[in-house]
C-alpha cells in the first residue's frame, strides 16, 4: 500500500502543477494599415523607413532592407510601436513582383513570440 499511496501523491502533485501553469493561446488581430514610406534604391538593395499608424495599436515605424539577387528579393523589416514594441517579418518573393508575402518571425514585449503572415502590395 505505500507504493500506491506515494504514486498517488506524485500524481496529485503533477495534476496540481498542470492547474497552475499559464496556457500559451493564440489571438487573432485583424489590423489596418496606413503607412508613409521613403525609398533609397541602389543596385541590389533598397532601404526603405517609413511612419504611420496600425490600427488598433496606433503609431509606428517601419524600418526594412530588400536586397535583390538574380531572382527573388529577401526583405526583413521592423516595426516599432510607440510604446517601444517591435514586430519583425521577413519576406523571400519573387523579383520584379510588385506584392510581398511576410512571415511574422517574432518581436519584443507584445509581440514576443508572435507568428502570422500578412501582404504588403504596391511595394
Amino acid at each position: 500500500m505505500p507504493v500506491i499511496s506515494r504514486v498517488l501523491s506524485a500524481v496529485w502533485i503533477l495534476a496540481g502543477y498542470l492547474v497552475v501553469l499559464p496556457a500559451n493561446a493564440q489571438t487573432t488581430t485583424q489590423i489596418s494599415l496606413d503607412l508613409t514610406l521613403n525609398y533609397v534604391v541602389s543596385s541590389n538593395q533598397v532601404s526603405t523607413s517609413g511612419f504611420g499608424t496600425i490600427d488598433p495599436f496606433g503609431s509606428v515605424t517601419w524600418q526594412g532592407l530588400q536586397t535583390f539577387t538574380d531572382t527573388s528579393a529577401d526583405f526583413p523589416i521592423v516595426l516599432t510601436f510607440a510604446n517601444g514594441d517591435t514586430l519583425q517579418a521577413e519576406s523571400m518573393t519573387p523579383r520584379g513582383t510588385n506584392m510581398a508575402s511576410f512571415t511574422i518571425t517574432g518581436g519584443t514585449g507584445a509581440f514576443r513570440n508572435a507568428t502570422g503572415s500578412f501582404i504588403a502590395q504596391g511595394l
